[in-house]
């Protein structure tokens, strides 16, 4: 039975975990990045920057081959997939480190870090990083079959390195940086470690480089897709100009901030805590006994397996630390992916530890109660893997449609928050919603690349769009415009703004009739806001909403900014939107640029595309004398 098990340990690792994911997947678009990957991939375009060339080549094959669903289900499928993929690699991982514990206590340790939300939710959307915890662990993998079976504690004995061992490290290291650039840069000290305990040679060296540069050869795929999907896509990488700019994501490298960032002991205990609480108490506490009683055991037991669990958490914590940590964004969560396997990576390493110090009479009886520690974990956090209550959610197409179907025919559709405009190509790519609307996003217009793919499809308002809002034509009844930050850009524009369901049109600046107001309240209470998702990013947009209005001034508007505010209160909380309210008081607009709170609590008004969870904040207009106050985490340099 032992060995049956150990033979099918990683392919049942894969079914169990593949069941789970398939049934938890996500059902249709959502917010954040998972609708700009399912529509790009659709039409194997770019997405935004560094592009991820890989996911979006994987998710493109699971779209088309996959037999089940549509095209959106389909995609969220294939994060599940690549997630499976990755924990069933883990239990090689598990059983290369430290074979002497059962293949059964593996097999649940591989399992555990689904029972951890923010890993769960990377393995039900389309997403960047299940494709890139699979490399992330063949990383791990082969760095430590580098690594001497009697590690030298000297560094100074030289033992035959396996050349194809480096090679493929080299391989995955390209792929992954094609994929996940920041990631995999900072896996870097993990893979460098592992070769000067093992003391590469130079030759060695040279095939394991080129073999990464094979694998970056994935960027090929932007280059030659330049402006597939037209619109539906992100920069212009048809020039070496404009793939380095692309790859390198020059476009928002002003959003390191020092000043926005925590301190590097603020970080470290913000990083840890986070980390706690997105593994659950069984989870943190079960591998954390593991790991605090057979640290030492481990030392002189697996010395090479526990330097580099001890690392591989650290450098991936590092990765958010030159971004504002947002605990709230489920990016960071992603982000997260690796440092939780590191963490039951070093629990099951104590126990093995552990189980070795065992008298041989003790071990029989020791085992099975070895694996009820994982079997609880995943009893307990697999029963909650889903606080944000985002199976079977809808919300983010059912806001799409309602905001697109709004434009009048031949219209232009002016969005202020990322997301709402990843949602809209979405459903242009993968249902063909309304192909005569042209989608501008406010962050992006003034960049030469949104203009030549907006000109690919809809010329006449890429014509104009240097001359917004001067130009006429933006304030004609063609036009919807989107709230959001920084509307004072948009001149007097915002001033004449009249409701329309989700969105503004140019009216004349009255006071807004009691029809419009009804129908505005009825279009926001038709959108589902089920999950946690949704009642961020709905809260967002009431505020903005009720900022306008206040600033309106009249009866009716003041009874519809009254309105939009309760609606907000409902969905996050007075606090949040109090914080909000101060925090447009402060800078002239509503920005969320207060403290998030923790990632599946009451949520903070900071919208799911206005900052920066996992794409850009936008760049500042130009003749900006600085860029507005950052209200997320990250840039998302992915």
């Amino acid at each position: 039975m032992s060995d049956r098990l150990e033979r099918w340990g990683a392919p049942l690792v894969f079914a169990l975990a593949g069941v789970l994911l398939a049934a938890d997947a996500l059902p249709g678009l959502h917010w954040h990045d998972t609708a700009e990957f399912a529509g790009v991939a659709r039409v194997l375009g770019v997405s935004h920057s560094p592009g991820h060339p890989l996911t979006i080549l994987w998710l493109h094959a699971t779209e088309l081959l996959l037999p089940v669903g549509d095209a959106a289900f389909r995609a969220n499928l294939g994060s599940g997939l690549a997630l499976a993929l990755a924990l069933a690699a883990f239990y090689r991982l598990l059983r290369q480190s430290a074979a002497t514990l059962p293949a059964l206590v593996s097999m649940l340790v591989a399992l555990v870090p689904l029972a951890a939300p923010p890993v769960w939710l990377q393995g039900v959307r389309a997403e960047v990083y299940a494709p890139q915890a699979v490399l992330t662990v063949l990383i791990l993998w082969l760095a430590l079959r580098l690594i001497p079976a009697k590690q030298p504690p000297d560094f100074k004995s030289k033992a035959p390195t396996d050349t194809r061992n480096l090679v493929g490290l080299g391989l995955c290291f390209g792929l992954a940086g094609a994929n996940h650039s920041l990631l995999a840069l900072w896996l870097m000290p993990v893979a460098l470690l592992a070769m000067f305990w093992a003391r590469v040679g130079p030759r060695a060296w040279l095939a394991g480089a080129l073999a990464g540069l094979l694998g970056l050869v994935a960027y090929a795929l932007p280059a030659l897709r330049a402006l597939a999907g037209d619109i539906v896509g992100w920069g212009r990488p048809d020039s070496p100009t404009g793939l380095f700019d692309l790859v390198l994501a020059r476009e928002w490298h002003w959003f390191l901030d020092p000043e926005a960032r925590l301190g590097a002991l603020d970080y470290t205990a913000a990083a840890v805590v986070y980390g706690i609480e997105a593994l659950g108490p069984a989870v943190a506490l079960g591998a954390g006994l593991a790991l605090g009683l057979g640290v030492l055991p481990a030392w002189r037991r697996h010395r090479g397996a526990l330097a580099l669990g001890l690392l591989w958490p650290v450098v991936t914590f590092m990765t958010q630390h030159p971004f504002r940590f947002d605990p709230g964004n489920p990016d960071v969560g992603g982000y997260f992916v690796g440092a939780a396997l590191a963490f039951v990576f070093l629990g099951h390493l104590g126990l093995s530890a552990l189980l070795g110090e065992l008298p041989a009479v003790a071990r029989p009886f020791a085992r099975p109660a070895f694996a009820l520690l994982p079997a609880a974990a995943l009893v307990f956090g697999l029963a909650d893997r889903d606080p944000g209550h985002r199976r079977g959610a809808r919300s983010a197409e059912a806001y799409g449609r309602t905001a697109v179907n709004g434009v009048p025919p031949e219209g232009a559709l002016v969005t202020s928050d990322y997301t709402s405009h990843f949602v809209a190509l979405g459903l242009r790519a993968l249902e063909g919603l309304r192909p005569d609307v042209a989608p501008i996003f406010r962050g992006q217009m003034h960049t030469t690349w949104f203009h030549d793919r907006l000109a690919l499809r809809h010329p006449r308002w890429a014509e104009r769009l240097a001359d917004l809002p001067a130009d006429p034509i933006w304030t004609s009844h063609q036009v919807r415009y989107e709230p959001g930050v920084n509307l004072d850009r948009l001149g007097p524009l915002s001033a004449r703004f009249a409701p329309d369901g989700l969105l503004f049109r140019v009216g004349t600046g009255d006071d807004p009739n009691l029809a419009a107001v009804d129908a505005t309240l009825a279009a926001f209470a038709a959108v589902p806001t089920t999950d946690l998702d949704a009642r961020r990013a709905l809260a967002f947009h009431h505020l903005h909403h009720a900022l306008i209005w206040r600033a309106r001034g009249t009866p009716n508007a003041a009874r519809l900014a009254q309105a939009h505010l309760a609606f907000a209160a409902q969905l996050v909380g007075e606090a949040a939107v109090s914080e909000g309210l101060a925090a447009a008081a402060a800078g002239g607009q509503a920005t969320g640029s207060g403290q998030p709170l923790p990632a599946e609590a009451t949520p903070a008004i900071t919208p799911p595309g206005a900052v920066g969870d996992g794409a850009p904040r936008p760049p500042p207009d130009p003749g900006d004398a600085a860029p507005p106050a950052a209200s997320g985490s990250e840039a998302s340099v992915e």
